[in-house]
C-alpha cells in the first residue's frame, strides 16, 4: 500500500466511537475524539481531543493529547495540553505540559 501523497492527512475517530482493540496507521496522522480501550500507533501524529478517554496506550512520533488516559505514552515528541489528565508510564524525548495533570513514571529518553 503507498502512502497518501498529502502529508497531513488524518484519519478521524468521532466522539461517538467506542473501540476495544487496536487502531494502526502506518501512513496517516490520527485524531481520536472517543472512548477507548487498546491502543493507538501512528508512524507520524497522535492527536486525542478534549473529549477521548483512553484506557491502554498511544505511540507516535507526535503526540499532543488533550483528553484522559489511563495507560502508556510512547513518543519522540509529546504535548500534554491543557486540561488533559494522564495517568501511567511517558517515555519520551521531549515532553511539554501545558497545565495539565500527570501522575505516574516520566522517562526522557535518547533511544529510537
Amino acid at each position: 500500500m503507498k502512502p497518501h501523497k498529502n502529508e497531513y492527512s488524518y484519519s478521524l475517530f468521532s466522539r461517538n466511537t467506542l473501540i476495544n482493540g487496536k487502531i494502526k496507521s502506518d501512513f496517516d496522522s490520527i485524531r481520536f475524539e472517543g472512548k477507548m480501550k487498546g491502543e493507538i500507533i501512528s508512524c507520524k501524529k497522535i492527536v486525542t481531543a478534549a473529549s477521548a478517554e483512553i484506557i491502554g496506550n498511544l505511540k507516535g512520533k507526535s503526540i499532543v493529547h488533550n483528553g484522559l488516559l489511563e495507560g502508556t505514552i510512547k513518543s519522540e515528541e509529546l504535548y500534554l495540553k491543557e486540561n488533559s489528565i494522564t495517568n501511567g508510564e511517558v517515555v519520551s524525548k521531549v515532553i511539554s505540559i501545558e497545565n495539565a495533570i500527570f501522575n505516574g513514571d516520566l522517562i526522557i529518553s535518547t533511544k529510537k
